[in-house]
């Protein structure tokens, strides 16, 4: 069992009293290498999509160039945009 200690402010909002609630209920719901595993798997999600959106960012000015002459972006490249766009909405 894992306890939390809060801050007396936070327990002062009921938002945030409620989510440290929940947040409570699920950790002493799994075992520890459990949470540990969601722990990395949540980890990697957001390095992951911190990839996914800097791809996005990078090809960019494909889009723009676009817009702006009608020279088309590359089929793969769109592609690799929809899977990016796909993989962060996961």
């Amino acid at each position: 069992m894992v306890a939390l200690l809060l801050p007396p402010k936070c327990t002062d909002d009921p938002e945030v009293a409620a989510f440290f609630n929940r947040v409570y209920a699920i950790i002493n719901l799994v075992s520890q290498e459990d949470f540990d595993t969601i722990a990395a798997a949540e980890r990697d999600k957001t390095h992951n999509n911190k990839i996914f959106k800097q791809y996005l960012i990078d090809t960019d000015w494909y889009i723009s160039r676009f817009s702006e002459t009608g020279k088309d972006v590359p089929e793969d490249i769109l592609q690799k945009r929809q899977e990016a766009r796909e993989s962060i909405n996961v």
